[in-house]
């Protein structure tokens, strides 16, 4: 089984900027958060730029407070979901 964290990297580099923006706005800003933490910075930039300034900056904020790896696979993990459900 592929590492999650390989996996979200990997699912979110190949969406376009459109469904991007359109999965996360929906998503829950502390998932968001979570689920960039371990990631290469490249993941967050995508994201961050199809946020408003406002939501990129909230989860910036969040992602400073620590958090274990289960949680942040689980995010990840529910990331991964929603993406392959919407395709």
């Amino acid at each position: 089984m592929k590492d999650i964290s390989i996996e979200f990297t990997e699912l979110v580099e190949k969406q376009s900027d459109e469904f991007i923006k359109k999965i996360f706005c929906k998503l829950d800003k502390k998932i968001i958060a979570k689920s960039l933490k371990t990631v290469d910075p490249k993941i967050p930039y995508m994201i961050f730029k199809n946020l408003p300034e406002n939501d990129s900056e909230e989860i910036k904020n969040l992602m400073i407070s620590a958090v274990r790896i289960e949680e942040i696979e689980a995010a990840q993990m529910e990331i991964v979901n929603i993406i392959n459900e919407e395709k």
